[in-house]
């Protein structure tokens, strides 16, 4: 997704400036506002997906450390505490019982 909005971004962006470089006038020394100024806000859009872009692509790499570091702690929980993987039945039994009587107002 942050590829996309990149290439849109660089494309708007290069359009922007060739659309307010030809609205100057080197010669005359004098600028088309009607070209300049439209060159200028697709310039300045684009330079902003250029930037959206890039922090969409900061908050995917955050995301995929995030969610290993806590796979990897999950994990070491698990090697440290084999025992919480085994379960007991006689809690099953209490807390099906527990649900029922909750759930039915006994």
């Amino acid at each position: 997704m942050y590829l996309l909005l990149l290439g849109f971004g660089v494309g708007l962006s290069a359009a922007g400036i060739l659309l307010a470089g030809a609205g100057l006038s080197i010669r005359e020394g004098s600028f088309d506002s009607g070209l300049f100024t439209p060159g200028i806000v697709a310039a300045v859009g684009g330079f902003l997906l250029i930037g959206l872009g890039l922090a969409l692509r900061t908050l995917q790499r955050i995301q995929r450390r995030l969610r290993r570091d806590r796979c990897r702690a999950l994990r070491k929980s698990r090697l440290q505490n084999p025992s919480r993987l085994r379960t007991n039945p006689a809690s099953l039994i209490h807390s099906r019982l527990h649900y029922r009587q909750a759930r039915h107002g006994i």
